[in-house]
């Protein structure tokens, strides 16, 4: 939380116990409402946030392979090797570099596998879980894997949109709508102009919803049929 993880059950439970770590020799104190950890001093950066000594994102990343599915350890992934470049042009505070000794300062420790299966999924680019999320699911379907956050340019080199998901050669856009697309009128409106753009210069848009995070298998089915039709599916 203190780092601001994109997880929705590490904000669902605000009553849930403090982990806190010691680097060996120190013995971890053993209190109520407290999970101890002891900890090699072998590398891991610590931080400071809100006065509070942290170990660095990477290593709070690997900690949660314990208890986070590999698809969370993939969405925080993507989320920590991306940051918001792909917008501002700013690289990403932690590297994929970073994430490899990070697993490897886990030594054989329980989840170090699930850190493995994430760090070969994980890829850059990705700005959200609505992002990461489809595109596991998608290739967990055997559907190529899509571009993130590609974007679409005129001749001139003029930006036309930056989508969420894209398959360029089949011209084929994915782009997530969250409640606000729907519910404030100015982004509704830019949402209609941006489809017609791009379905101008012959490009097919889908749009996702959370229920299709959640739930893919229409979506997969759409983007079968899409892709068959264009020539390239599983």
């Amino acid at each position: 939380m203190l780092h601001s993880f994109p997880l929705q059950w590490s904000r669902s439970r605000p009553d849930a116990d403090l982990h806190l770590s010691v680097f060996e020799p120190d013995r971890a104190p053993q209190l109520r409402g407290v999970r101890s950890h002891e900890l090699k001093a072998v590398g891991h950066r610590v931080v400071f946030l809100d006065g509070l000594a942290v170990l660095g994102r990477e290593d709070t990343w690997a900690q949660l392979s314990p208890r986070a599915a590999v698809e969370e350890l993939v969405v925080l992934a993507d989320w920590l090797i991306t940051g918001d470049e792909p917008y501002s042009g700013v690289p990403a505070a932690t590297t994929i570099d970073e994430l490899d000794r990070a697993i490897a300062r886990r030594g054989r420790m329980r989840g170090v596998r699930s850190l493995r299966q994430a760090r070969d999924l994980a890829r850059y680019g990705s700005l959200s879980p609505q992002e990461t999320r489809p595109r596991l699911a998608m290739v967990a379907a055997g559907l190529p894997e899509p571009s993130l956050n590609h974007r679409i340019v005129d001749r001139d080199g003029a930006l036309v949109a930056m989508v969420d998901l894209a398959y360029p050669d089949q011209r084929i856009a994915i782009e997530y709508q969250g409640d606000h697309h729907r519910t404030v009128k100015s982004v509704y409106r830019d949402d209609i102009l941006r489809r017609e753009r791009l379905t101008e210069r012959g490009w097919s848009v889908i749009f996702t919803t959370a229920e299709d995070v959640a739930s893919p298998a229409y979506l997969i089915v759409r983007l079968r049929r899409l892709l068959a039709s264009t020539g390239k599916s599983s």
